[in-house]
């Protein structure tokens, strides 16, 4: 088995998935509410797919990224509600940069997975 720069990635991804999912697993514990259960459960089956090159794995991935960046985006304009923007510009831009770099892995992660899978059906 070779290890090239994909492989790396793809297992980047997978550790990020499943931390992401620990994470989401100890508010469903902590909270109990089905929604972090439920965000939790399909992290774990995306790191696991993906970790598998389970073409099919790209699909939750797709979701929770788009998710992710709607969430995100939900924030920003309930914030932006409240008074937000800063009048200082540069505070406004280091409130915004997590989420944009959030935004970018979301992106580059659904890029990547697309890639990985483009035209083929299953990955042996």
């Amino acid at each position: 088995m070779t290890i090239t720069s994909k492989s790396v990635t793809r297992w980047v991804i997978v550790a990020l998935l499943l931390t992401l999912g620990a994470y989401n697993l100890e508010f469903a514990v902590k909270l109990g509410h089905w929604a972090y259960w439920m965000w939790a459960g399909v992290t774990f089956v995306s790191a696991i797919g993906l970790g598998m090159m389970q073409p099919w794995s790209r699909y939750p991935i797709y979701i929770l990224s788009l998710a992710t960046v709607l969430y995100w985006l939900y924030v920003v304009w309930s914030v932006w509600k409240s008074g937000w923007p800063y009048d200082d510009a540069v505070k406004t831009a280091i409130s915004l940069a997590p989420g944009i770099l959030l935004v970018v892995v979301c992106m580059g992660t659904s890029w990547f997975v697309f890639s990985l899978f483009k035209d083929r059906t299953k990955i042996t």
